[in-house]
Parts: C-alpha cells; sequence; structure tokens
C-alpha cells in the first residue's frame, strides 16, 4: 500500500510541476479563452432572465386567451338558445322539425 501511495505523491507532483517559460502567445490564447467564458456566462445569465421574463408575460396571454374562449361560448350557448326559443315559438319542436313531418 505504501509504494502505490508514493507512486501517487510522485505522480501529483510530475503533474502540479508548471514550466516556468510560457509564452506571449500562450498567454493571449489564456487571456481570450477566459473572455469568451466570461461572455457565454453573461450570455446564459441573459438568456434564463429572458426565458423567466417571457414565461410571465406567456402566463398572462395564455390566461386572457382563456378568458375570450369561455366569452365565445357563452355567446354560442345563449344564440343557440335563442334559436330554440325562437323555433319552438313558431310551433316547431326543439330539435328543429316541423310537427307536420317536414
Amino acid at each position: 500500500m505504501t509504494e502505490v501511495h508514493s507512486h501517487n505523491i510522485e505522480a501529483a507532483h510530475h503533474f502540479s510541476e508548471r514550466k516556468v517559460s510560457t509564452s506571449f502567445a500562450s498567454e493571449i490564447l489564456e487571456i481570450a479563452e477566459a473572455a469568451v467564458l466570461a461572455i457565454v456566462a453573461v450570455a446564459t445569465a441573459w438568456s434564463g432572465y429572458q426565458a423567466a421574463l417571457w414565461s410571465g408575460h406567456q402566463a398572462e396571454l395564455y390566461a386572457e386567451a382563456s378568458k375570450y374562449r369561455v366569452q365565445s361560448e357563452e355567446a354560442a350557448t345563449t344564440a343557440n338558445q335563442r334559436t330554440v326559443v325562437r323555433r319552438v315559438g313558431r310551433g316547431g319542436v326543439a330539435d328543429g322539425r316541423s310537427p307536420r313531418g317536414g
């Protein structure tokens, strides 16, 4: 077990050693990578904010559409009831057929 442990320590030291000499191009690349990651983080946060904002707006519009649907069904029911009353009032029957068989 001690032998495995010492190999792990050696591997950790090997991977943690950092080269001191870095080129100017690699430093610029690291800065560019950090900038891109920052832009992505801000864009992701903005996307989440917009999704939440529009979700609330969509819920409001859905409620309004439901209100209009109920009103239209109410108007259709009222119109059908008036049609039945007019037909019955003229001597017809409720299903729209004439009592004389026609």
